[in-house]
């Protein structure tokens, strides 16, 4: 499912305009950026859980030349599904 059609499917749902929902799907997208980015964590029910992440610095080897490279700590964005979501992707 691709952008549009998950716009056109929440619209469909919610009675709104697909330009509306287009707004509140990056409207939430903002809030939620937003809120890891100041390390906090931000809980959607049904769906789950962002969190702030720190990947350490770490060396590595350059496959090409095999020289040894540094590579520094960098933030990442983590996601963790809801119970809800692990249990329904269980049921057949």
């Amino acid at each position: 499912m691709n952008q549009s059609d998950l716009i056109a499917k929440c619209a469909e749902k919610t009675g709104l305009t697909k330009t509306k929902m287009k707004e509140v799907l990056e409207t939430i997208g903002d809030v939620v950026l937003a809120a890891v980015k100041s390390k906090q964590t931000v809980t959607i029910p049904v769906i789950g859980r962002f969190t702030h992440k720190v990947a350490q610095a770490r060396s590595c080897r350059n496959p090409r030349t095999g020289a040894i490279m540094k590579v520094p700590a960098k933030a990442k964005m983590a996601f963790s599904a809801s119970s809800f979501v692990k249990e329904s992707l269980q049921k057949k």
